[in-house]
């Protein structure tokens, strides 16, 4: 017998594939706005926590985070509090005192930036948008675009200086002045120079201070903060030399601030 119309299955089938189609479609464009955003409040939220866990071992809160083990310390640049970012995100924690701090969360792929407070009033909230202590909220801002990226190449830059200043103090008992993109050149009293070549983009200054001591600072054009507009330094320091940055006091760790 022949058949001129479709079975109620055979629409259902289609039906079926499209969606199947589309699900895949939409798995392979990656998280939408929404669930960027969902994913920064959870960041900023999950920091309230551990800076109230840090604030119990050490009286007084973190300066900054570390995906390792926290670093206790006090007046915000010694203080590390443990957080790992969801992928993608990249939180700024601000020091305010004791009793306060702030922190906002930027991801590339949305032009939004989330922030949060600690603190009795609003004066201390990172923008007007957020108007609850404890309560993330989100407001419109240009894309981070590659700030993230640059920040962590300048953190790991400091970093890789470190290691390469010890190589040299192996060589030639005392550190190095300044730094070349050709082979070391051996020195005393700050007269030599040590084989490295910053990240791209990353302009590096290396100062000697004596031979168990240096500093060294970092910048890259596109390390810019908005509201109001700001170049971002990051900064470290070795052994007796003179700290870089107002409140820094940890040797070897990188701090950095606009």
């Amino acid at each position: 017998m022949n058949r001129t119309g479709l079975t109620l299955m055979e629409p259902l089938i289609v039906v079926a594939c499209s969606l199947g189609m589309l699900a895949a479609c939409d798995s392979s464009t990656g998280p939408s706005e929404n669930e960027i955003l969902a994913s920064m409040k959870s960041d900023l939220l999950r920091l309230v926590p551990a800076q109230a866990a840090f604030l119990a071992d050490n009286q007084d809160y973190a300066g900054t985070t570390t995906p390792g083990p926290q670093v206790n310390g006090i007046a915000g640049s010694d203080g590390r509090v443990h957080l790992v970012p969801s992928p993608g995100n990249y939180v700024m924690l601000t020091y305010i005192d004791s009793a306060r701090w702030r922190a906002v969360v930027v991801n590339a792929a949305v032009n939004m930036t989330c922030g949060i407070f600690i603190g009795e009033s609003t004066v201390y909230s990172p923008n007007p948008a957020v108007t609850q202590e404890g309560v993330p909220d989100c407001w419109a801002s240009p894309s981070p675009g590659p700030l993230p990226a640059a920040l962590e190449s300048m953190k790991e830059d400091l970093y890789r200086l470190v290691s390469a200043q010890d190589v040299f103090f192996v060589d030639n008992h005392d550190y190095a002045g300044g730094i070349t993109s050709g082979p070391q050149v051996n020195g005393i009293g700050g007269a030599g120079l040590i084989h490295f070549v910053p990240s791209q983009g990353n302009v590096l200054t290396l100062t000697y201070y004596d031979s168990a001591g240096w500093t060294a600072q970092v910048t890259n054009p596109v390390a810019v903060v908005t509201n109001p507009v700001a170049e971002i330094t990051c900064f470290i320091f070795i052994g007796s030399a003179p700290h870089p940055a107002p409140g820094m006091h940890l040797e070897g760790i990188d701090y950095c601030r606009s």
